[in-house]
């Protein structure tokens, strides 16, 4: 969200977006590098490094980052193709 409210500023450092959103810069560090690895965000380093949007804000949907934090978000085990054995099924 925050990436999202300040995108085209450039780079945002770890450190500041977890100030803004009350959360540690450990946690921050570990969503972070899901999120890389899923594509959603790239990072810079150096004195001007830090985090940005891999795409236009209005291209990233919450369910994408749900997908990558939590896992499929389907509301029963039997509807995710990957699994489609849940005690429902």
């Amino acid at each position: 969200f925050d990436l999202a409210l300040h995108a085209g500023e450039g780079a945002i450092a770890l450190k500041t977006i977890a100030e803004r959103q009350v959360i540690s810069e450990h946690y921050l560090e570990q969503l972070m590098a899901a999120l890389r690895k899923a594509g959603l965000v790239k990072s810079k380093r150096g004195a001007q490094g830090g985090y940005e949007l891999a795409d236009a804000p209005e291209n990233v949907s919450i369910g994408q980052i749900i997908r990558v934090l939590e896992g499929p978000i389907t509301p029963l085990d039997c509807l995710d193709s990957a699994t489609g054995t849940g005690p429902y099924c």
